[in-house]
């Protein structure tokens, strides 16, 4: 172990702030740790493989404050190490797309002055290899990582197809009274207006007439026969004769005159049944059962297929001749035919 301050280079490479790469006397050395005091510690590159190399530095700052002694001859150049280092930075970048041969060759055009070797360049081919494939993730390995993949990349498209819609979007599901109003609003006029025709108006939601509240029009109608009569006086309608309409609220549920049921009112239609389809579309039934029929015997085999062919003429002949009842059965017919 020596702890003579020795000089040492400090490499950036890859996506660290930080220098991952410490150089020092032919010897390079990777980070391993922080200490206590925020001293690094760094151990030698060839700890692996055959040498196995234990060493280690520890540093404060730009100052080398421990090392211990190598079992092996100085290896790489502080050369070899800046290429290294040039290569993990192109690619770190994402959006380089070029392929690691090509990323060393342009590394090695930055550089011209640097002799690199057989081995050298198969490292930095390894270097470049590794560290793109850091970069694209990997395949799952079992069902369950496939699973966890599909639904991230689902909610990643449901999140976009969320953005990509437009900010205003009628939503016609929500539909109110107000918004089925007749184009008879303008019969409904203010209480100011000119007129002597009244409805009674409805403050519950029975739409239960109140006799007290009355709503003027500027109209005049006669009331049996619907024609207007400017010169005929009207009275003032009750809560008996059922015609009204609702109080002034901001959406009011407006009816037309004269009607007193709220059936009059435009309403949702429902969704149809399956046999009313049916006969919208004009299908007859009795064609999708013998669909129906023949997609089942499809998949059965010759002999079951034949079978099942001789009792269907044999059920339709007999329904045909009037023959046919529920305590006839099939198999009993067959066997009887058989027999005789």
């Amino acid at each position: 172990r020596t702890s003579t301050m020795s000089h040492v280079t400090f490499i950036t490479g890859g996506s660290r702030q930080e220098a991952d790469v410490v150089f020092s006397k032919g010897y390079k050395f990777t980070f391993h740790k922080t200490l206590s005091g925020g001293v690094r510690r760094w151990w030698c590159s060839a700890r692996g493989g055959q040498i196995k190399c234990r060493s280690y530095l520890k540093t404060d700052g730009n100052e080398v404050i421990d090392q211990t002694a190598h079992n092996h001859e100085p290896t790489v150049s502080e050369e070899t190490c800046n290429l290294q280092a040039t290569v993990k930075r192109k690619l770190t970048d994402m959006e380089c797309s070029d392929l690691p041969s090509k990323v060393v060759l342009s590394a090695l055009g930055d550089l011209p002055h640097v002799d690199v070797t057989n081995e050298e360049l198969s490292n930095l081919k390894r270097i470049a290899y590794r560290k793109k494939r850091k970069r694209t993730p990997t395949l799952p390995q079992s069902r369950p990582e496939g699973e966890y993949v599909m639904s991230q990349m689902n909610a990643l498209r449901e999140t976009e197809d969320v953005k990509r819609e437009p900010e205003d979007v009628y939503d016609d599901t929500q539909l109110s009274c107000s918004s089925l109003r007749s184009e008879d609003e303008n019969l409904f006029l203010t209480a100011d207006s000119p007129g002597t025709h009244e409805f009674a108006a409805c403050d519950d939601e029975n739409l239960q007439p109140s006799a007290g509240d009355t709503v003027q029009t500027s109209q005049q109608y006669n009331t049996t026969s619907g024609d207007r009569n400017p010169h005929e006086p009207v009275p003032t309608s009750t809560a008996t004769n059922h015609q009204f309409t609702v109080n002034d609220d901001e959406n009011p549920l407006r009816l037309q005159v004269g009607s007193s049921n709220i059936d009059d009112h435009p309403t949702v239609h429902q969704r149809p049944s399956k046999r009313q389809r049916l006969d919208d579309d004009g299908e007859d039934r009795f064609d999708i059962i013998g669909r129906t029929f023949a997609m089942k015997m499809r998949g059965l085999p010759k002999t079951q297929m034949l079978i099942a062919e001789r009792l269907m003429n044999e059920t339709m002949f007999r329904a045909e001749m009037g023959l046919l009842n529920l305590n006839y059965r099939l198999t009993c017919g067959i066997e009887t035919r058989k027999r005789v």
